[in-house]
């Protein structure tokens, strides 16, 4: 099963099982014997391949699996493989088919990645899991994702969502005039969309002026204002402005007395933000110098506790 690198040492009955799967003799007698037809199908058993089974995380934690093969696919010349990830389940575990799911996900990020590197097709490996139990019992939770999913008239759904594509909100594709029809009833949804698709034009101060204006003073009247000041600051850390002060000056008693305050406390957030990250960026470098830390706290303003935690993270 997968570990993060904070468990415990495996067992040696864990070890040995691993090495008896890793032997690629004993693994591919395995695998002819147990793989469904449909499977054996689209693979050359004799060019399976152990791959390493240590992954990282998009959190940066790391991760190790049972074992981990890939075998050439039949029906193709092209460097595609199918991957056969074998887990040992030693106690029943209702969340199995999750962990799965999520292991794939992990090896996949992995795959993205190494592909990346070596600047290849942007493809993914079909990852078909055995699980092999050797409980004391029977194993007796359902293997089937959905059964995890609550509520029951969600499953429905739930089936749906690996055959068909992942909903996608075109907004470049979608006409002004559409989204307004559409979102008509739906002022602060409507507001969003129009900031989102319209932050990097080249001519947002005049979409501002001339159509989100509007939209954001309805809002404002209706008690929206923590919406108003998000979207505005947003425009603005965001958007393709060529005058930052035309952008504040138009915007100037446009506005209830909330919404401006809110925008003035975010703007001074931006600024302590940029203040501090700029902080980090000194301390780093005066790390890699080997300043004295106390110096490195009068420059930066840095608590001791920060640069500690700085020096820890060095990147040698």
């Amino acid at each position: 099963m997968i570990k993060n690198n904070h468990s415990p040492v495996d067992k040696p009955h864990d070890k040995l099982v691993r090495r008896l799967l890793s032997n690629p003799t004993t693994a591919r007698e395995l695998l002819d014997a147990l793989l469904p037809d449909k499977v054996k199908s689209l693979i050359d058993l004799t060019t399976l391949e152990r791959q390493p089974d240590t992954f990282v995380d998009l959190q940066h934690r790391m991760f190790e699996v049972d074992i981990l093969f890939k075998a050439q696919c039949n029906d193709t010349d092209d460097d595609a493989y199918i991957w056969i990830l074998i887990e040992q389940q030693r106690e029943p575990d209702v969340w199995l088919p999750m962990r799965l799911f999520n292991y794939i996900g992990i090896i996949w990020e992995h795959v993205r990645k190494a592909s990346k590197t070596r600047k290849a097709h942007s493809k993914l490996p079909f990852i078909y899991p055995l699980v092999i139990s050797n409980a004391s019992k029977p194993y007796h939770h359902s293997l089937h994702l959905r059964d995890l999913i609550q509520p029951e008239s969600a499953k429905p759904l739930f089936d749906e969502l690996f055959k068909n594509p992942i909903q996608l909100i075109d907004l470049a594709a979608i006409p002004d005039e559409q989204l307004r029809q559409q979102m008509q009833q739906h002022v602060q949804a409507h507001a969003l969309l129009l900031s989102l698709k319209h932050v990097f034009d080249q001519d947002l101060q005049h979409q501002l002026e001339t159509e989100l204006l509007a939209y954001f003073q309805q809002l404002d009247r209706t008690g929206h204002a923590d919406a108003v000041a998000d979207m505005l600051y947003y425009l603005y850390n965001e958007g393709n402005l060529k005058n930052a002060d035309q952008f504040w000056a138009f915007l100037h008693q446009k506005f209830s007395k909330n919404v401006e305050e809110k925008m003035m406390t975010l703007g001074q957030q931006a600024i302590q933000q940029a203040e501090f990250k700029k902080s980090i960026e000194i301390a780093q470098r005066m790390i890699a110098e080997n300043s004295n830390p106390a110096f490195i706290m009068k420059v930066t303003g840095l608590s001791l506790e920060q640069i500690n935690e700085l020096q820890k993270n060095k990147i040698v």
